[in-house]
């Protein structure tokens, strides 16, 4: 999202939510992509990375508009069932 700030401050196409899948039909690292092939290129990468790097891995971004920014809400969750509790998450929240 840093890398594709005009998207990600103009339009919603980084947002998705648990269980959402994110899919993209470019390859953005091979071949020339818009603003918005790109986000969505990206999502489907972080989606895939925490689906085969965290137990039952998902992820979910939102954001609020302020004035003169925008506030992103970025979730990833995992099955933490071997440890105290089944499902842990953790948010964080920035502006880009």
């Amino acid at each position: 999202m840093r890398a594709n700030p005009i998207e990600a401050n103009s339009g919603s196409t980084y947002l998705i939510n648990i269980a959402e899948l994110a899919t993209s039909a470019i390859d953005c690292e091979a071949n020339t992509c818009s603003q918005a092939n790109m986000a969505r290129y990206d999502l489907n990468a972080w989606k895939s990375a925490l689906r085969l790097k965290l137990p039952s891995g998902d992820g979910k971004i939102s954001f609020v508009d302020f004035p003169n920014k925008r506030q992103y809400s970025i979730t990833v969750q995992w099955d933490d069932s071997r440890g105290e509790n089944t499902d842990k998450s953790f948010t964080l929240r920035t502006e880009i």
